[in-house]
This record gives structure tokens, sequence and C-alpha cells, in this order.
């Protein structure tokens, strides 16, 4: 593809942020890239992710960890969303350059388990979100941002410390659904070195 208006946009990179609690609804600001208090700064709930675990004891062929868990993410506003998304390839720009319009869901969720047999694999897909979705008197949308993830949105299970792995662009306009982001324009202050998006 071509490149034609590529824009600042809130984009990091998450590989093993600390999921820091089980079995409770943990929101995840995208703008300030940070959870909300007690387990960091975030102000507003984008995202409300949860980690529901089972875990058993150890697999006698590797100590690996037996566990079975339920990974979900909700959102705060009626119109909110997620919905995934095929890769384009050939091009830098692996994604549709334009959020869709419509056909987001209010809920997702992935299921993962290690047991004596064997485990799941972790998923690498894409995905367009929206979210801080605003509705007129008749539900109709009137202000919203849309954002994108690409290549993982995934808990790594582990009894100690799970963790997050996540790498999302949010659009800062309201209503715009720009998907290509030029990452000499990254809004977000606070990424290390480690969390920095170098692909559009």
């Amino acid at each position: 593809k071509d490149i034609r208006h590529p824009i600042p946009m809130y984009a990091k990179r998450l590989w093993d942020e600390f999921i820091p609690a089980y079995g409770v609804p943990l929101g995840y600001d995208l703008v300030k890239g940070d959870w909300l208090p007690p387990y960091g700064r975030g102000v507003t709930s984008d995202f409300i992710f949860r980690l529901d675990c089972q875990f058993g004891g150890l697999r006698p062929i590797d100590n690996g960890q037996i566990f079975d868990a339920t990974f979900s993410l909700a959102f705060s506003n009626s119109g909110d969303g997620i919905q995934e998304v095929t890769q384009w390839p050939g091009s830098i720009l692996r994604l549709p350059r334009y959020a869709p319009e419509n056909g987001y869901e209010s809920n997702w969720f992935i299921k993962s388990f290690q047991n004596e047999q064997g485990h799941s694999d972790s998923q690498d897909k894409d995905y367009f979100f929206r979210v801080r979705t605003k509705k007129d008197a008749n539900g109709k949308i009137i202000s919203a941002l849309y954002g994108k993830i690409q290549n993982s949105l995934y808990a790594l299970v582990v009894k100690s410390g799970s963790r997050l792995r996540l790498t999302y662009y949010l659009n800062p306009a309201p209503n715009d659904r720009n998907m290509e982001f030029d990452p000499k324009r990254n809004l977000m202050t606070n990424a290390s070195q480690f969390e920095e998006v170098y692909e559009p």
C-alpha cells in the first residue's frame, strides 16, 4: 500500500506487562499507557481486562504449571468494542488503512490451558477497536476513538505472575478511523525502548 496520510497516534508494545491481579476487572488507560488505580496512574478504563485461572500441580514431564484460564476483554461504554481483522500481505502497513465503522463486539475472550496431555498455543491475531464512545439521545454515535491491535492480544499465564502481551495504536482524533501511524510521531510519552512501536 502507498503512503498517504500517516498521523500521530498513541502506540505502545506491551510484551511482559505484569497483570496485577487474578479474577477481578482491571482497567487500562490507552492514552496514559497504564493500569487504573490502585495498580497504576490511568484515568479512563478504555480496556477492562480480566484473567480467571485455576491452577493445578506441575507436569511430571517438564515441571510445567498445570492451569485452565480465561482471558477476557470488556469495555466501559455502549458502542465500544473490538473485532478481528485479517492482515493484508505485501505492505509494511499490514492492516487496512481505515477501521470499520460498524461490527464491534462489546466482549471478547480466549481460553488457554496446560495439562499433562499438552497446551494451547498463543493467539497472534489482529483487531480493530473503538473506545470512549458517546451517543446522543437517539442512540446515534456522535464521538468515538478508533484503534488497532497488531500481532498479539494474549495473557501468558504463570502462577507467580501472569503477563499481558499487546501492541496497540490509538488515533486521538474523535471519529477519525485512519489507522496509518507515523512512527516518528508517537504520542506515548512513558514508553521504554522495549515498548516503542516502529511499524505503521
